[in-house]
């Protein structure tokens, strides 16, 4: 199922339907995200019930590296194979810690994978829990659809994302984040989703120099180089346009090093970072408002300090008058929320 902006078109098949043409027949190449369910399978083919899936995943993965993907898959244990990168360094160092927590026996081994820490891959049988607690909490199906933004109930909020700027940094953490959200527009943190360029600081020193003398990098650039080159012309071939920004080499190995995974229940000190998405629950909006139309970022105001008065007739108290604490909100701001 391929999702853009404005339509959702379903495309069904098997892997050997999804070819190249047919897979730009659906719109792959303009879609924002793309959502893989997994296929029904019979009982004989159970241990192969992913393999399609994978394959098909895989394909897209390497074609249309920009896209985001959601996979379904059947047993848990295959999320070590969707999108993975051979050449990844920080990928083989997780294969190998994979192993390790397996044999400590850890029931989710996968748990620091990046497909699934990014919330790119999940497998139906870790939602049997939601069907126990169903019965004997009625309304946990409400709230799960509310979260998912299926359903919307009078005077309740809703999901909602802020993107942490620049400008944004002086809150400094997510402590302080959450009281100042709380307290101007009653919005109420709950996760990070966080994009890192992979680095000394993300991964060891010695997975990083080998990546550097890794003789393959100058050849997957040319292979990429390569199948982008044949993605244009077959797009060409079909009567389909072609841009550049989606099919661009020099992008596409910016994205391959950096590493997004979600932080939930984020620790007060952590420190917020330029381009952190945080998720929030928002509160509805006033049945008198004036407008439906909000500003996401209103929460992230700072209020300037008291500007110090130069003239000459200032008095003493209002020249030594202490700034206002950035935390604080005017009452215009308190106002339109």
């Amino acid at each position: 199922m391929l999702l853009n902006q404005r339509v959702v078109p379903i495309r069904v098949g098997s892997k050997f339907s999804f070819s190249l043409d047919n897979l730009l027949r659906a719109g792959v190449s303009r879609a924002e995200h793309v959502v893989v369910v997994k296929e029904a399978a019979s009982l004989a083919e159970e241990h192969f019930a992913d393999c399609s899936t994978i394959i098909t995943v895989q394909k897209i993965h390497r074609m249309f590296p920009r896209l985001r993907m959601i996979t379904e898959l059947t047993h848990a244990s295959n999320m070590r194979f969707v999108q993975f990168n051979a050449n990844n360094p920080y990928s083989l160092a997780q294969s190998r810690f994979e192993k390790k927590e397996r044999k400590r026996g850890s029931h989710m081994p996968f748990m620091f994978r990046l497909p699934f820490a990014q919330g790119g891959v999940f497998s139906a049988n870790m939602l049997d829990r939601l069907l126990y607690q169903a019965i004997i909490k009625p309304y946990v199906v409400t709230l799960t659809r509310l979260l998912l933004g299926i359903d919307q109930t009078a005077g309740s909020g809703y999901l909602a994302s802020i993107t942490v700027t620049k400008d944004d940094l002086w809150i400094e953490t997510y402590g302080r984040l959450y009281q100042k959200l709380c307290s101007s527009v009653a919005d109420i943190p709950i996760g990070i989703f966080r994009t890192k360029f992979m680095d000394s600081k993300t991964v060891s020193h010695d997975i990083e120099e080998k990546y550097r003398t890794m003789d393959c990098a100058e050849t997957e650039r040319e292979h990429k180089k390569e199948m982008f080159s044949h993605i244009k012309s077959r797009m060409r071939d079909m009567g389909l346009s072609v841009d550049e920004k989606l099919l661009n080499i020099e992008g596409d190995l910016d994205r391959s090093n950096t590493i997004s995974f979600v932080i939930i229940n984020p620790a007060v000190d952590l420190q917020l970072e330029a381009g952190d998405i945080i998720y929030v629950l928002r509160g509805p909006l006033k049945k008198d408002a004036k407008s439906n139309k909000i500003n996401p970022r209103r929460g992230l105001r700072r209020m300037n300090n008291v500007q110090e008065n130069t003239m000459d007739d200032t008095s003493e108290d209002e020249r030594h008058a202490s700034p206002q604490s950035p935390l604080s909100d005017d009452n215009n701001e308190i106002a339109s929320s």
